[in-house]
């Protein structure tokens, strides 16, 4: 008796590229914010390749990842926002300070 194999779910988020990993490095050091980088990261139903934690001097935690289409930036208050530039997405964070 064979047993059909389930293919395991997409993930909802998934990697960056190495240039954008690069990028919002340069970025968060500019701009005096910490950057950690949450490997599959995730709950119940939810997976998530890579996910950018960036906290700004000011305080609060944005979450940055990529979606199969776009960008997904999750404000500290709940807001979220979609973009197609990732320089974009962390321009909506905040300006030099953050």
């Amino acid at each position: 008796m064979t047993h059909p194999v389930a293919s395991p779910p997409r993930p909802a988020g998934y990697a960056f590229p190495l240039a954008e990993l690069e990028t919002a490095r340069l970025m968060a050091a500019r701009r005096g914010w910490q950057l950690a980088i949450l490997l599959d990261h995730g709950g119940p139903g939810e997976d998530y390749e890579e996910v950018l934690a960036l906290t700004p001097r000011r305080g609060g935690r944005w979450l940055l990842w990529r979606g199969a289409e776009q960008l997904r930036l999750l404000a500290p208050d709940g807001r979220m926002l979609a973009f197609t530039e990732l320089r974009a997405a962390l321009a909506a964070i905040g300006g030099p300070g953050g």
